[in-house]
């Protein structure tokens, strides 16, 4: 495997699943928990916008130039996020994490 490939990665307290058209559901579900698309210091899609933005995200991903993660909280517990790795490079083995937004109900959430 390529190791740009995103993958499932699964910890004990949060799952990640690569990027798909389907999330838009659940993600437009999650953003409307806090709305932090009204926040002035992010940038993060609105339940409106969300099926759009994961189009263009799923769109760089097939150039390699990012890769898009969905996530949810593990055992049940609320809150749903998503994260994306961006400006991949490939020659250097480098990556930036960015782009994360939570649920407000995942911070809150007991651990």
């Amino acid at each position: 495997m390529n190791w740009t490939e995103v993958s499932s990665l699964r910890g004990c307290h949060v799952a990640f699943v690569p990027l798909a058209a389907g999330h838009s559901a659940p993600l437009s579900e999650a953003v409307r928990d806090g709305k932090p698309w009204k926040l002035w210091h992010t940038t993060v899609p609105s339940p409106e916008t969300m099926a759009g933005k994961i189009a263009r995200r799923l769109a760089a991903a097939s150039r390699r130039f990012d890769a898009a993660l969905q996530g949810a909280r593990r055992r049940g517990n609320p809150g749903g996020h998503d994260t994306t790795y961006m400006n991949i490079d490939a020659a250097d083995h480098r990556v930036e994490i960015a782009s994360t937004w939570y649920a407000s109900a995942a911070s809150s959430a007991r651990r």
